[in-house]
């Protein structure tokens, strides 16, 4: 399950940080079926044990709440973390 910490309004754009071992198709995917619009800030390429893997920062506006948007992302195979970046708290 994705750790998230405290979540902005519904219309304020949230910043997260995802990782992932497949790169980000998906995660774009249920972005946008879910309702929001998503940017891709910046990435990262990493190895963690032993596995490539990508870190991206992302912000994702939209009407949906944003946990359950968490909860999809954290389900999506080769997403290893969904976290909520400091920017969003308030």
């Amino acid at each position: 399950m994705p750790a998230c910490v405290r979540t902005p309004g519904r219309h304020r754009p949230a910043l997260f940080t995802l990782v992932s071992a497949y790169g980000f198709p998906g995660v774009l995917g249920t972005a946008i079926s879910m309702g929001f619009e998503s940017s891709v800030l910046r990435t990262e390429e990493l190895k963690a044990d032993g596995e490539e893997q990508v870190r991206a920062e992302m912000r994702f506006r939209g009407r949906s709440p944003l946990p359950e948007l968490v909860v999809a992302l954290g389900e999506l195979d080769g997403v290893r973390a969904v976290r909520a970046n400091q920017d969003n708290e308030e």
